[in-house]
């Protein structure tokens, strides 16, 4: 992999220099990533590192204190798992995924039955799992 830095001071025109370059490179049919130090955190609504994520194949943002992985279209958990580095892995959401044992928390109009209880370790709220 070759690699190059854009490197200024706040506000010279670093971002604009580093996504016009990784569009450029891109139309090339090259495979581009980002990344991207901040000395501060990562707010991925319109930023510098969501601005690198619209025109790189991935992105990484690096700061004193997170990390940051950004593909800019959908990988699959068992694809990012192995990068996470943990004994347990807490998924928030992903009702589609149907492997995984589950805590069920129903809305208030319940709707157990179309989140797969038969999966269910718990269940809170108004609703039951029957089993």
């Amino acid at each position: 992999m070759k690699a190059v830095s854009i490197i200024g001071y706040k506000n010279s025109g670093k971002t604009s220099l580093a996504v016009n370059l990784c569009r450029a490179l891109t139309a090339q049919g090259l495979k581009v990533a980002g990344a991207k130090f901040s000395h501060q955190g990562f707010d991925t609504q319109d930023t510098d590192t969501s601005k690198l994520a619209q025109v790189c194949a991935a992105v990484a943002g690096i700061s004193e204190r997170e990390s940051l992985l950004i593909w800019p279209y959908k990988r699959y958990l068992p694809d990012v798992v192995p990068l996470l580095g943990a004994d347990v892995l807490v998924v928030e959401g992903g009702k589609y995924l149907n492997n995984m044992p589950r805590i069920i928390i129903p809305g208030p109009e319940g709707g157990v039955e179309n989140l797969r209880p038969e999966l269910a370790l718990a269940c809170f709220g108004s609703g039951s799992v029957q089993g």
